[in-house]
């Protein structure tokens, strides 16, 4: 190996260390607060993978050239480097689509603004879902006549349902209560915006969904599929989350494209 070759391996190795040790503790930190899911694990497993890369860079070259001399082992390689790199194909065309369906956002003249619910604690509004409700009572006061759909149903482990936690915060705040219908019976986005469809009872209606930006592309697609129009209003989402909530939606919009 050349000198420059060298140099070039070297910070190659260093340049994985550095990102992995940076984005681990932002998929660690939100299961210290019980914040398990997709994103956090993968997450936390891919960060590790980068460290160990880093640090074992060639004895899993040398590895892989052991392997690369049996025939099968060699189409096996292959095949998760094909994997591999459409994956990151697939992650940075989703990524792209996720900020630009973000900045969609309403001019006052939707039939309804749908907040989409998210983690209560007991009866109360988790850090994301306090941000959808702050984000929709704005709008709430730049359009006054709009009605207000809370949508979300009570998981296991939340004393009250998503739906009745968004209106009841919203009442707290001074949105008049007869502005806000509930559909308390989802478990997921899809439902959310099947059920709401119901309650705003027009053909092809317009909508501003208040969602996180990450999630705004996807519940886009499922609004595609059921005829409505939809724009954004897309809440903050804490930087300490939005690494992890980013990994998980790319596995949902592999779902909701590839399987549904």
């Amino acid at each position: 190996m050349t000198e420059n070759n060298k140099i070039r391996t070297l910070l190659i190795r260093v340049s994985v260390f550095i990102i992995g040790i940076i984005l681990l503790p932002f998929f660690i930190l939100p299961m210290t607060v019980g914040i398990i899911h997709t994103g956090t694990v993968v997450g936390t497993i891919a960060c590790i993978v980068f460290i160990l890369f880093s640090i074992f860079t060639d004895k899993i070259i040398s590895g892989v050239k052991f392997l690369w001399k049996n025939i099968f082992m060699k189409i096996v390689l292959l095949s998760v480097a094909v994997f591999v790199v459409l994956g990151i194909i697939f992650v940075i065309t989703m990524s792209l689509f996720m900020i630009f369906s973000a900045g969609d956002k309403p001019d006052g003249t939707e039939d309804a603004v749908v907040v989409l619910g998210c983690k209560v604690n007991g009866e109360s509004p988790s850090l994301m879902l306090r941000k959808r409700i702050e984000k929709a009572y704005e709008y709430s006061l730049e359009n006054p006549d709009v009605i207000i759909i809370a949508s979300g149903g009570k998981g296991r482990d939340e004393g009250i349902s998503e739906a009745e936690c968004i209106k009841r915060e919203l009442v707290s705040m001074g949105v008049d209560e007869k502005r806000i219908l509930t559909e308390d019976k989802s478990t997921d986005t899809y439902e959310n915006l099947e059920n709401t469809l119901s309650l705003i009872k027009k053909e092809n209606p317009e909508i501003a969904i208040v969602t996180d930006g990450f999630h705004q592309f996807r519940a886009g697609l499922i609004c595609d599929d059921m005829g409505i129009e939809k724009t954004s209003l897309s809440a903050k989402t804490p930087l300490f989350l939005l690494p992890s909530y980013i990994v998980r939606e790319w596995f949902g919009l592999a779902e909701q494209i590839f399987l549904k």
